[in-house]
């Protein structure tokens, strides 16, 4: 009898863990972070000289 109980909790366990999807959206949110994360880098890799001289013109201009 304890073992069909046993048997019945573990089942059970097993079953809410299989039906639990927080991890997952957790993992979904990671991955789409560290997507927009490089397009961020990305797009200041290509443009980070121009941005630099534009403030540094901006800069020069104040002083």
């Amino acid at each position: 009898m304890r073992s069909f109980i046993t048997r019945c909790r573990l089942h059970r366990c097993q079953r809410s863990f299989a039906q639990d999807k927080s991890g997952a959206t957790a993992i979904e949110y990671a991955l789409i972070a560290s997507g927009v994360s490089v397009a961020i880098v990305g797009a200041l890799t290509m443009l980070g000289t121009q941005i630099m001289v534009v403030f540094y013109d901006k800069l020069n201009n104040l002083f």
